[in-house]
């Protein structure tokens, strides 16, 4: 019984290892055309469609145990209500099946939200931020008004795992971003606060640095300590070498000059003895 037991968990557990190697990568939807990229070549695809205000999932027929990594959905997205569709593909092979991978939409369309990011420099962690441009002239809006909501999700471009998401009618600003690192973002409709059509496949940005600011802060914490610098040199040669300090800054004499002792030499004041000015000396070669 044991063993019977650990033979049917290392089948389970050996194909859920195979099915999660199975996933597709890169599903979006151009033009009509649902593409992705498969992790097995030789295992078969298959498409699921959630048309507009249903409920679960549904087998699109035309693309179901497919070989190929494509699918036209022209036809669903074009006749559903307000051409809000919502696509994912999966793998099967054997008895695994793998996790179903949700496409985004590249492309324009009716029920694929339209963003323009600005991104607002910053010069210090956490202080730059990135505004996301949304339209509310959809179709959802047009019909709905403030029911419809747009679901705004962002992460670092290394950290998808971390998505922060926001609901908001009309343009988001996302804050308490770090400058100089790559974010992503993207953007889904919300009908009553359930997703509706395609998300927009991720728009990523790299957030610039204030170069001044940046700059100012650089000069800021370099000068104190180029100025204690200074100061422990100037010390060291004041305390240190002052005589050869002295002795390189002392002007050089010039030649034909008569440099005479004056040790021992007495002082005379004007009026104590007669005497002549000495103006001047020559300088006199002997033989």
């Amino acid at each position: 019984m044991i063993l019977a037991l650990l033979l049917l968990t290392r089948v389970v557990v050996s194909e859920l290892a195979a099915s999660a190697g199975l996933a597709p990568g890169g599903a979006e939807v151009q033009a009509g055309r649902l593409r992705w990229s498969p992790a097995d070549a030789d295992a078969p695809h298959t498409v699921q469609v959630r048309r507009f205000e249903e409920p679960g999932w549904s087998d699109l027929p035309e693309c179901s145990q497919t070989k190929t990594n494509s699918c036209d959905v022209s036809a669903v997205i074009r006749d559903a209500p307000h051409g809000c569709v919502r696509l994912r593909v999966r793998a099967q092979s054997g008895r695994g099946r793998s996790e179903a991978v949700e496409a985004c939409g590249a492309g324009e369309d009716r029920c694929t939200p339209r963003l323009r990011l600005s991104p607002v420099p910053g010069s210090a962690p956490g202080s730059a931020s990135l505004t996301v441009h949304l339209l509310r002239d959809h179709a959802l809006w047009e019909e709905f008004a403030d029911h419809a909501e747009q679901r705004v999700c962002h992460w670092r471009e290394a950290r998808p795992e971390e998505s922060l998401c926001t609901d908001s009618p009309s343009s988001v600003t996302l804050s308490e971003l770090d400058p100089g690192q790559t974010y992503c973002v993207s953007v889904q409709y919300l009908l009553f606060s359930q997703p509706e059509g395609l998300p927009r496949c991720p728009v990523c940005l790299q957030v610039p640095r204030a170069p001044h600011k940046h700059l100012a802060a650089a000069l800021g914490a370099g000068l104190p300590a180029l100025a204690l610098a200074l100061v422990s040199v100037t010390a060291y040669v004041y305390i240190f070498h002052r005589k050869r300090l002295k002795t390189c800054l002392r002007p050089e004499q010039e030649p034909h000059w008569l440099t005479l002792p004056v040790g021992g030499a007495a002082v005379l004041r004007a009026g104590e003895e007669e005497c002549d000015v000495i103006t001047g000396f020559r300088e006199v070669t002997q033989d």
